[in-house]
């Protein structure tokens, strides 16, 4: 009995004795600057976690479309990604009623807390707006989600449910600035080995008490 109790001692100290950790991730979509070396596609990755971004063309988002994106770095607001402008004629390189920004968050699904992903968008003076649509194929379907005209942060609407967000202008340009996000907390090492221990002790005492209950009978 006395092993017992020392095994689920063991176990609760690895419970309390070292916090689970979690990270804050940040995709700045201003860098890389300049057109990213991809044609129409751009990876970013925190904490390890890499999502995708496409350029749009009318409703259709393929990683070698011919309209490139474009990591603007102009300062204040002037900071996100949009479409190059040497292919739309868009001298501000932003998001435009035809050409948008698709996200694929694959990897961020069951590794970030559902509710710590936000999005902000840039460039948003007066008329601009955008709307975020999502869809779970690449140039699918497309489900409106989220109207605004606003650089404030945002919950990506309903994340879980859709793969694809695509990031469109319904008035002047935009560009998509950042995207933020928590990952699922996960016990320290110190923490793993305690909780072994505990259950290795826990075993060993049930073990011991069943040869014991055996001798006695």
């Amino acid at each position: 009995m006395k092993k017992l109790l020392l095994a689920c001692a063991a176990m609760g100290a690895a419970a309390l004795a070292t916090p689970a950790t979690a990270a804050s991730l940040l995709y700045d979509f201003s860098s890389p600057s300049g057109v990213p070396g991809g044609v129409g596609t751009q990876t970013y990755t925190s904490g390890g976690i890499t999502i995708t971004a496409n350029s749009c063309g009318l409703g259709l988002c393929y990683p070698d479309l011919v309209v490139g994106l474009f990591g603007k770095a102009g300062g204040g607001d002037e900071n996100g990604l949009g479409i190059d402008g040497a292919a739309t004629g868009d001298p501000a390189n932003e998001i435009t009623g035809i050409f948008g920004v698709e996200l694929d968050v694959l990897n961020l699904i069951g590794h970030v807390v559902p509710g710590s992903v936000d999005f902000q968008m840039g460039s948003t003076t007066a008329p601009d707006a955008w709307e975020v649509l999502g869809s779970n194929v690449s140039s699918g379907s497309w489900t409106p989600l989220l109207p605004g005209a606003d650089e404030g942060s945002h919950p990506l609407p309903d994340f879980g449910t859709y793969r694809y967000y695509e990031f469109v202008a319904t008035s002047g340009d935009v560009l998509l600035a950042n995207l933020t996000a928590s990952t699922t907390a996960v016990p320290e090492p110190a923490t793993w080995a305690l909780m072994l221990i505990g259950i290795g002790g826990l075993g060993a005492a049930l073990r011991s008490s069943r040869k014991s209950a055996l001798v006695a009978a």
